[in-house]
């Protein structure tokens, strides 16, 4: 599973005990050992709140309508969620409705990994992981 797959997670259990929703899921790094998985959720929107591209005082990379396989405006939260390979696999093998739909573009991927290394609010934790 390498960064910029796209994945659909029905029922998301976000980190912060938010009440589970389906969400389109971007994977930014490739884990070694026992590293987490880092995703960036996807937020799709019928209005266009922010130019294409990076929104780094917003921690938001935002892609246009109809561009690299989003069908919607979608804005990209910034913000990762750490997804532990246990728990990432154990979705898998229970077969928890956790389904791969694409992948975006070397090019895009940096593009949205730059700007997230720009954002104010990112840890030196998460910039550690994204190193490989």
């Amino acid at each position: 599973m390498p960064k910029g797959d796209v994945f659909f997670w029905y029922k998301y259990h976000f980190s912060n005990g938010g009440e589970p929703k389906s969400k389109f899921l971007l994977q930014i790094n490739n884990p070694i050992e026992e590293q987490p998985f880092l995703f960036c959720i996807c937020n799709s929107t019928k209005q266009k709140r922010f130019t294409h591209g990076c929104h780094e005082h917003l921690s938001i990379y935002s892609i246009d309508e109809g561009t690299f396989q989003f069908p919607l405006t979608t804005n990209i939260d910034l913000k990762p969620e750490e997804i532990q390979s246990n728990k990432m696999l154990k979705a898998k093998l229970q077969n928890q409705d956790f389904d791969y739909k694409f992948t975006l573009n070397e090019y895009l991927t940096n593009s949205i990994i730059r700007c997230l290394k720009r954002c104010d609010d990112i840890s030196p934790h998460i910039l550690s992981l994204l190193k490989n």
